[in-house]
């Protein structure tokens, strides 16, 4: 049973540890073929990463600097850049099974890529760096959420986030997915942390997008972020409990307009800059930084990082 519980480690992530263990022993070890396969899993899924991530900055590029988006370019391009990561689940799950089984087949193009004795010093070190980023995204995580847990009163900061994408699929209708709710507070990370660190750890509020949330950001808030789609109307933010129902600048005097401490608001909707005179006139005089454009995930990801926090240390 103890075998068969360090074979499936191999299949975790864990074959770098085990290799620095085992390497001292014969390779005709019974643990040293599901070493090497999960090495080789290991190596595999950081290339893929790499190409997977490349596609998305070509598509990214791609599509900023075309006037016309092609949803089909960029469904192809998507299938391109993560269908081979699902491929390379389905090979872990033959590993496990292998661990567990003691079947001898070898796990297609993992088994070969194994006996390149060349891969393993890179394997190795890709799965150091594999763990060490797993690591700190985990902290990361219980951080980010823990700065966003619920608390009473108003904040400094804020962040609004839409969870719903609304996706058409020929001769099925529109399909409707969002994303973990935990996993918002993470890209508010870094601004989170300089938040806490100017007012204290209960001012910063990460919550769904609604009418309500947004009158009390902009009534309340220093700082607001509005992760949303663009509504049908043109300039205006879609409300995700109605992709039917448009937020607009008239909206925001209707709330009771922009609260004294208001200095900074980005709004992600695309195309939300074609209303910009509108905007800017309701949330004065703070600065109001959107797009007259399709904007896409990663970019809002990186100002979030590199840009906002500077942002959010120079308020008053």
């Amino acid at each position: 049973m103890k075998l068969r519980l360090l074979k499936a480690l191999c299949y975790l992530g864990f074959a770098p540890e085990l290799w620095l263990v085992e390497s001292r022993r014969n390779n005709t070890h019974p643990l040293q073929q599901h070493i090497q396969n999960g090495l080789a899993l290991i190596l595999l899924l950081t290339c893929l990463l790499l190409f997977c991530s490349a596609v998305q900055l070509i598509q990214i590029v791609i599509l900023m600097n075309s006037p016309v988006v092609n949803i089909a370019a960029i469904e192809l391009m998507d299938v391109l850049s993560f269908g081979p990561l699902f491929v390379w689940a389905v090979l872990s799950i033959i590993g496990q099974w292998r661990a567990f089984h003691k079947s001898t087949l070898p796990i297609p193009l993992v088994s070969r890529l194994a006996t390149n004795k060349a891969m393993l010093p890179w394997a190795i070190c890709s799965g150091f760096i594999l763990q060490f980023l797993f690591i700190s995204i985990a902290g990361i995580s219980l951080r980010a959420n823990y700065l966003a847990r619920p608390h009473s009163g108003s904040s400094s900061v804020y962040m609004l986030y839409e969870n719903m994408n609304y996706y058409p699929i020929p001769n099925l209708g529109t399909v409707i997915y969002g994303v973990p709710e935990w996993f918002f507070p993470i890209g508010f990370y870094p601004i989170a942390e300089t938040s806490a660190a100017r007012w204290g750890d209960g001012s910063i509020t990460v919550e769904p997008l609604t009418r309500g949330n947004l009158t009390d950001a902009f009534q309340n808030g220093r700082f607001v972020f509005v992760a949303s789609h663009g509504g049908n109307e043109e300039g205006t933010i879609s409300l995700p409990d109605n992709p039917n129902d448009d937020y607009s600048p008239a909206d925001i005097k209707q709330g009771g307009g922009a609260g004294p401490n208001l200095q900074f608001v980005y709004i992600a909707s695309c195309n939300a800059g074609n209303l910009e005179n509108q905007w800017i006139a309701s949330l004065a005089p703070a600065k109001v930084l959107l797009y007259g454009r399709v904007s896409w995930i990663p970019e809002h990801v990186y100002w979030l990082w590199f840009k906002g926090p500077k942002v959010v240390s120079e308020l008053k």
